[in-house]
């Protein structure tokens, strides 16, 4: 592993097999190593900052990936961070992201359940939660029954 510009030693390795199923372990000498699938980083361009492509296939502009400027490198950028992909207050690198955050999760769901790219993300995509505007009028109703409810039992005391 790289940290940096300095190599760390870990006791990771990472194999390929050419079988349909990862085996449950493998032997290595006298020891028996279980397996587990790795699931890659998501890719972001170092040229625009955004996901699920490289800068050789970039057809965006240059931007700087801590304050999403266009025109300019991050290296030597000293202003505010600011994400382009979420437009939170971080930089586009930042594992804090939500919008890292779910392409982690497509790449784990493309792993996990050998499927495509596009397939993962589309899966993921129609999975996440999104707040039900339905629910939220009644419950705020029901709310303001109760506190309407609660002053009116004080009142009768």
């Amino acid at each position: 592993m790289r940290k940096e510009v300095q190599l760390i030693n870990t006791k990771h390795v990472i194999l390929t097999f050419n079988l349909p199923d990862l085996p449950k372990n493998i032997k290595a000498g006298y020891l028996n190593i279980p397996v587990r699938p790795y699931i890659p980083n998501p890719m972001r361009c170092f040229q625009c900052q955004r996901f699920g492509h490289t800068k050789n296939s970039c057809r965006g502009k240059l931007t700087c990936a801590r304050c999403s400027l266009l025109g300019h490198e991050s290296e030597n950028c000293s202003a505010a961070p600011l994400c382009i992909n979420c437009k939170g207050e971080h930089t586009a690198f930042s594992r804090s992201c939500p919008k890292w955050k779910l392409e982690k999760e497509v790449q784990a769901t493309k792993v996990n359940d050998n499927i495509s790219y596009a397939e993962a993300r589309s899966l993921v995509q129609t999975n996440q939660i999104r707040p039900n505007t339905f629910l939220l009028q009644p419950l705020k109703q029901i709310n303001q029954l109760q506190c309407k409810y609660q002053s009116g039992r004080k009142h009768f005391q």
